[in-house]
């Protein structure tokens, strides 16, 4: 199952329409970010194989995580 993972929102911001008596002044627009948090994990390869009865009994399986890296994951 393939999890698709957005990038980050952004939105121009702009005050108008003040309710008088109150006045906004020289102003510039300002950018908010959305940071997205949202990561997943998959699997690097579709297959993977491990020699029978290797001696080190260990198989190494690559996974690959998108999106944000800023948490905790276990798989």
């Amino acid at each position: 199952m393939t999890r698709f993972i957005t990038s980050d929102l952004k939105v121009t911001l702009t005050l108008s329409d003040p309710t008088p008596p109150c006045g906004l002044g020289v102003q510039n627009p300002s950018t908010l970010t959305i940071l997205n948090s949202d990561s997943s994990v998959s699997f690097s390869s579709t297959y993977y194989s491990q020699v029978k009865n290797a001696l080190n009994g260990v198989a190494t399986i690559d996974i690959i995580r998108s999106g944000s890296t800023s948490g905790f994951c276990s798989v």
